[in-house]
């Protein structure tokens, strides 16, 4: 095992919980060399310590001021659900030159909005499909060009069932008869605030990203107060047919809501109440087309697992009658 692997397996049971109990590097090399498998320099494990105090998959944290490490907030599982968020841009977390603290406040609101548009969707009869693999930290750097962060999913085919919506097997067959369509895909590209000066790469990242689904949407978490933004991508998204949405929620007031696992879990009624904080403002609609361009997306010789999973999923909803929700479909895989 490497030095690097076995670090992240020991730091965990080492390091200090609160910022404020921080360990220095000496006491912590010393502590370290105990349970290691051989023996390194001091200087090697401080350049490890450094290095991994960087990657935001690591479970050591160095403080922004003074001396001293701890076990960074967002733990290894946190990140994990929700690996589509990362790709800020053309880059990594990795990359990143922000403090830890501030790159994990951010992960933590990513988290949060992600899990908001989940249910939101949801609430809408719409399932939201997330492009785990295209956005994890070992993506290629063109993948924010290459596919949405996820794929909202709506049946042509459902009626009410007793407790939840099914999908009839008599319009399938109807539809199919006549080749129409049992779906539609909307591509989603998700970002907590748009600036003056980013605007048009998030834009056209979302048109690029989604060329081969029936419509594209961008969706920010923050309200967007300056005029000038607002009407310049407004007037992108009505000349592109790109739909454009705010949701209102400043990352303050992200900040103050419970974590991504409990919006999730919680209640329809418990959800209202975290909706009614927000105040969704629709700039522009998605233009919908007619086919999805399946050969964008299936044909080349590094065919994406996301899409793989997405087409399998769409299959055992079908085979079913039922559209189970991807998170259930995908943990039982």
């Amino acid at each position: 095992m490497s030095l690097r692997d076995q670090l992240k397996e020991i730091l965990p049971q080492i390091l200090p919980r609160e910022s404020s109990e921080a360990i220095k590097g000496t006491e912590l090399i010393r502590l370290v060399k105990f349970q290691l498998k051989q023996d390194y320099s001091d200087a090697t494990l401080r350049y490890h310590f450094s290095i991994l105090s960087a990657d935001p998959t690591a479970p050591i944290a160095k403080v922004t001021q003074g001396q001293g490490y701890f076990l960074r907030p967002s733990t290894r599982s946190q990140l994990e659900s929700a690996p589509s968020l990362i790709g800020l841009r053309q880059t990594t977390f990795i990359d990143d030159p922000r403090a830890p603290e501030e790159i994990d406040r951010e992960l933590d609101r990513l988290a949060k909005f992600r899990a908001i548009i989940d249910r939101w969707l949801l609430a809408n009869q719409r399932y939201a499909f997330f492009f785990d693999h295209a956005y994890s930290a070992d993506a290629k750097r063109d993948t924010a060009w290459n596919y949405p962060e996820a794929v909202a999913v709506s049946w042509n085919v459902a009626v009410a069932g007793d407790s939840s919506i099914q999908l009839d097997p008599s319009l399938i067959d109807r539809l199919r008869l006549f080749n129409a369509p049992l779906f539609s895909l909307t591509g989603i590209k998700l970002r907590i605030e748009l600036s003056l000066n980013s605007y048009r790469e998030d834009f056209f990242q979302a048109l690029s990203q989604s060329e081969w689904t029936n419509g594209t949407d961008l969706i920010i978490a923050a309200p967007i107060d300056d005029a000038s933004l607002a009407e310049n991508i407004s007037a992108l998204g009505l000349r592109h047919g790109v739909g454009v949405l705010s949701f209102g929620l400043s990352p303050r007031d992200l900040d103050t809501l419970p974590t991504a696992t409990e919006i999730s879990a919680m209640s329809s009624a418990e959800f209202d109440a975290v909706l009614s904080k927000a105040h969704i403002n629709r700039l522009s609609m998605p233009r919908e087309d007619g086919a999805i361009d399946w050969a964008t997306i299936t044909g080349g010789k590094n065919p994406s697992p996301d899409v793989e999973a997405l087409l399998k999923w769409i299959e055992h909803c079908l085979a079913t009658h039922r559209p189970q929700a991807p998170s259930e479909f995908l943990a039982t895989k």
